[in-house]
């Protein structure tokens, strides 16, 4: 992408490489994630989704669950159960975010708004810049009530800080 760094372009390469010769779940993700974002390359949600899923079919378990537990296995309550110890034992920003979206969903878990904004809070004050677009469009929006347009800035600046594409496109359509 034309406004990326060369050290970003270099990472974007060195993890396109892991993922495509050595079959790395991360790798793959991360892949999926970079297409999601489009901020190293170009988005493209069907490069995103289709490295999602290789990510997912090497056991990804974060994949597995963004995937939205599309078909529904015995291992369903064991990926939520993982994904659970993942977001709270381990602090992991990505299972937290993971985990509010799984509530606010109903996959694999009982749909939960209260438990959903939760973790999708708590992931954005550890650093997710998804939780934390998410949040401040929420707040400045209103959608979780009356809207909030300083405490939705303050957490979108931080996800555009991050260089989320998604919270740079909302605040500057949103000045």
């Amino acid at each position: 992408k034309p406004n990326a760094s060369d050290e970003t372009r270099f990472n974007f390469s060195s993890t396109y490489v892991f993922a495509v010769r050595d079959h790395s779940p991360e790798a793959c993700y991360q892949l999926s994630e970079a297409y999601e974002r489009g901020d190293v390359i170009e988005a493209n949600p069907e490069r995103a989704r289709e490295w999602l899923r290789a990510a997912a079919e090497r056991g990804h378990v974060i994949a597995r669950a963004r995937l939205g537990m599309e078909e529904h296995t015995s291992h369903e309550a064991a990926d939520f159960d993982s994904i659970y110890a993942s977001a709270v034992q381990d602090n992991d920003p990505e299972a937290q975010y993971t985990l509010s979206q799984l509530y606010a969903s109903g996959s694999g878990v009982k749909r939960n708004a209260a438990k959903a904004l939760e973790w999708l809070e708590t992931a954005a004050q550890n650093g997710n810049a998804k939780a934390q677009y998410d949040l401040g469009a929420r707040l400045y929006l209103g959608q979780n009530g009356s809207p909030q347009p300083v405490k939705g800035r303050f957490w979108l600046k931080k996800a555009a800080a991050q260089k989320y594409a998604p919270a740079r496109e909302f605040l500057k359509t949103h000045s």
